[in-house]
């Protein structure tokens, strides 16, 4: 229907074909680190002015970024060239071999990202890779990301170890709850024992009422009584 589709619009507008036309690893990092975005957000953009490549889709990015073992919501513009030429042969790897199973997704390697993402309610038995590591999920992008924290990499290409802060932190997090959750019980416990004195209190007072009212009827009915004997 064109007479040079590559030329005109709309496929001119396109970023590389990562099959037919993947761009050098110079030409790839230079185009990245110009993009002031997440990582995953870039590989998603199909157009060049905001992309690097087109038709990578949401799965294939988190897959994609996995076996590179860089974070999903890494800034672009931070990227050194070892990390993105491990994208850039992650990219490869995953669209040919996707192509190789012809998108037959029973054919596909089982440690891919892509068999554990697709439940709604995901229990912990789900989120975890086939060699037990927990996969983590969250928002990069406008999309639901797969990732897993174990499996991220340096820039260097040394697995990243897991900072004393973040699991500071989760345990901060988990005895401040827990500390929440003691001062509500002492809350409870308080209010209840208020509650309880209240209620003594009110006791004490009508049963000294009672015994004032008692004691007043008491004294009358005698006065009275000695009223009576001295008009007789």
């Amino acid at each position: 229907m064109f007479d040079d589709p590559l030329t005109e619009l709309p496929i001119r507008e396109f970023a590389p074909d990562p099959v037919h036309n993947m761009p050098t690893l110079t030409s790839f990092h230079e185009s990245i680190v110009t993009k002031n975005r997440e990582v995953k957000a870039v590989l998603l953009e199909q157009k060049q002015k905001k992309g690097v490549v087109c038709g990578l889709g949401n799965w294939l990015c988190d897959d994609v970024l996995y076996a590179a073992g860089i974070d999903p919501g890494a800034k672009t513009q931070t990227m050194t060239e070892i990390q993105t030429g491990r994208i850039h042969a992650s990219i490869v790897n995953i669209v040919t071999t996707a192509i190789q199973c012809n998108a037959d997704q029973s054919e596909f390697p089982p440690h891919w990202l892509f068999h554990r993402r697709w439940k709604k309610k995901p229990t912990k038995a789900d989120l975890l890779t086939i060699d037990g590591k927990t996969i983590s999920v969250k928002q990069v992008g406008g999309r639901t990301t797969y990732f897993v924290r174990a499996a991220l990499q340096t820039s260097s290409g040394r697995k990243k170890k897991l900072s004393s802060s973040s699991s500071s932190s989760s345990s901060s997090s988990s005895s401040s709850s827990s500390a929440t959750r003691r001062k509500k019980t002492t809350r409870k416990n308080n209010s209840k024992k208020n509650i309880s004195a209240k209620k003594e209190v009110t006791c004490n007072r009508s049963s000294k009422r009672k015994r004032i009212t008692r004691s007043g009827s008491a004294k009358t009915s005698t006065t009275n009584n000695n009223k009576k004997r001295n008009k007789r």
